[in-house]
């Protein structure tokens, strides 16, 4: 038996993918991950002479990065269409997963915020509507700073009441969503330009974001908590 603590067959795969939200994590990640090493090569080309191996090597990482970034976060803001909706039916729920629910709200509808400017991007994009879509960009991102930021609160405070918590996998799962909701933090205020960083950092922090999210939702092993 596996000692990961998921599936690693394909057949866990294809129905991990069969899912928006898992071919949408697995999306972002090499969305960000591309962003990260086309912002690391564009440093590399700017250093370099023109002519040299190291140049022309740099530029042409830089390029097809770049492509396989801005395609991806053309098809991923498609696929994104009424996502807030799910946001939506939590709030009217009632049923909030945090003790602190004026905190959860004000997160969720900081990610309805992002998701409402993201449709007018996009709209924009396609020439629908009229207006500057960088504009739209820095101002819908302002949500997700906000989302990111209760978060990162959120699961901070939940760590540090965790010292004492004897469930190690639920201390375990409170410490990677710290670290999701960290580093998303990082991304989206370069992203929103409210703090820029550098198209590298941005990458990765995003990748190492969906990454987490990946793992904390991939396919368990049925009872694998009860092997060595």
């Amino acid at each position: 038996m596996s000692s990961l603590p998921f599936e690693t067959s394909l057949a866990a795969l294809n129905n991990y993918l069969g899912t928006s939200a898992g071919r949408d994590r697995i999306g972002k990640f090499v969305h960000y991950g591309s962003r990260g090493i086309a912002g690391v090569a564009d440093d590399v080309v700017k250093s370099t002479e023109k002519g040299t191996s190291l140049h022309e090597n740099a530029l042409f990482v830089h390029q097809k990065s770049r492509s396989l970034f801005v395609r991806l976060m053309d098809a991923r803001r498609t696929m994104r269409w009424l996502s807030s909706i799910s946001i939506i039916l939590t709030l009217k729920s009632g049923k909030f997963p945090w003790k602190n629910k004026s905190a959860f709200i004000a997160s969720q509808l900081g990610m309805i915020f992002w998701q409402i400017g993201d449709h007018i991007r996009w709209l924009q994009q396609i020439g629908w509507l009229q207006g500057d879509q960088l504009r739209s960009k820095r101002i819908s991102f302002t949500g997700f700073v906000l989302s990111s930021l209760i978060n990162t609160m959120h699961f901070l405070s939940e760590f540090i009441a965790s010292k004492d918590e004897t469930d190690e996998e639920k201390k375990k799962v409170i410490k990677l969503n710290l670290i999701k909701n960290a580093v998303t933090l990082i991304s989206t205020l370069h992203i929103s330009e409210l703090f820029l960083s550098h198209e590298g950092i941005c990458g990765a922090c995003g990748a190492i974001a969906s990454s987490i999210d990946i793992y904390l939702t991939f396919p368990r092993v049925a009872n694998h908590n009860k092997h060595d």
